[in-house]
Formats: C-alpha cells, sequence, structure tokens
C-alpha cells in the first residue's frame, strides 16, 4: 500500500545515503546520538548524549551534510509510523505492560524477560 511504499522509499534513501557516506566510526556514533535524541531538548537528555550532539553540531559541515541526508529520512520515517493507528495501539500496549509490569511480547523484546519485573 501507499505506506508501505513511502517506508520502503524513506529506508532505501537513508541506506543509499549511508552507504555513500562511509562514515568513520565517531561520525556513525554522533548520527546514532542525533537519532537517539529524536530532537529532544538538549536540558532534558543525559549529558553523555548531549556531548555525542555537541561532537555532532561541531563535525565539518561537509561530512555532518552527509549524516543529516541519512538522518533526514529515517526520521521521516519514524514520524510517518508514529502516525498509524496501529503503531499508536501497538505503543499503548507496551508502555502500559511497561508501567502494569505485565509481560508482553512487545515488552520482552525491549528487553524484559522472565516471570516477573524488578
Amino acid at each position: 500500500g501507499e505506506f508501505a511504499d513511502k517506508m520502503f522509499g524513506l529506508l532505501k534513501q537513508a541506506k543509499a545515503a549511508l552507504a555513500a557516506a562511509t562514515l568513520t566510526p565517531n561520525e556513525e556514533c554522533t548520527l546514532k546520538a542525533v537519532l537517539l535524541s529524536g530532537g529532544g531538548d538538549e536540558e532534558e537528555l543525559p549529558q553523555a548524549l548531549v556531548a555525542l550532539l555537541v561532537a555532532f553540531s561541531t563535525m565539518q559541515s561537509d561530512r555532518r551534510e552527509k549524516c543529516r541526508q541519512i538522518q533526514t529520512p529515517i526520521m521521516s520515517a519514524a514520524i510517518e509510523a508514529s502516525r498509524q493507528q496501529q503503531f499508536k495501539n501497538r505503543m499503548e500496549e507496551i508502555l502500559s505492560a511497561l508501567a502494569s509490569g505485565t509481560r508482553t511480547h512487545g515488552a520482552t523484546m525491549l528487553g524484559k524477560s522472565g516471570d516477573a519485573w524488578p
């Protein structure tokens, strides 16, 4: 369908940008930090993550642009996914399970395992 085609296109675009960028390990690390932060307020983020965001912002502009060409379609895909009702329903199920201590497949995939959660 339309959603799947859009997602496939965005992820394909990110994959092509990643292949073309030939990132160093440090650049890859800062890109992952940018993706992880999701554009959140730096005041609310852990200091280690903020330090990586600073490293990203001070990266050479041409290298930062290569990373942005990877970041933009990934963030677009994440936003598109979050608009889908199925995503919202599943996220609600997982967050409810985490809050109540109930075990679900989705919550287990997030790292919770065993019969009881601490």
